[in-house]
């Protein structure tokens, strides 16, 4: 039953992340750069909240939604802003990526273990 529990707790995580996202990122499409990059900073942050809430969640898991290692690496990313050979991330690949662009993540890494 704890299973299903925490398997909820990650699907609702999802949810929100893609709530955050429609909120602070598709609305803000129309603003000016200014202020479509504080919306976009806004979302990281409110990203990083739900993820931080369900991480202890998702290291005890053996299958961790893709979206969830994504949304984790994009909001890493702003930790290593301004590093050499660190490209921008793009919003769609982060919600949806390709195993490709993951396969380095402890999260995967320890359901290939």
């Amino acid at each position: 039953m704890k299973f299903l529990n925490t398997l909820k707790e990650l699907d609702a995580a999802e949810t929100k992340i893609l709530d955050i996202y429609d909120q602070r990122v598709v609305k803000s499409g129309s603003l000016k750069s200014v202020e479509k990059y504080r919306h976009w900073r806004e979302a990281v942050k409110e990203m990083r909240t739900v993820l931080e809430s369900v991480r202890q969640t998702a290291n005890r898991m053996d299958n961790v939604p893709l979206m969830l290692i994504g949304v984790d690496r994009f909001v890493h990313w702003t930790d290593k802003l301004g590093a050499p050979g660190v490209p921008f991330p793009d919003w769609n690949c982060s919600l949806f990526p390709s195993r490709d662009a993951i396969a380095d993540h402890p999260w995967l890494l320890k359901v290939k273990q």
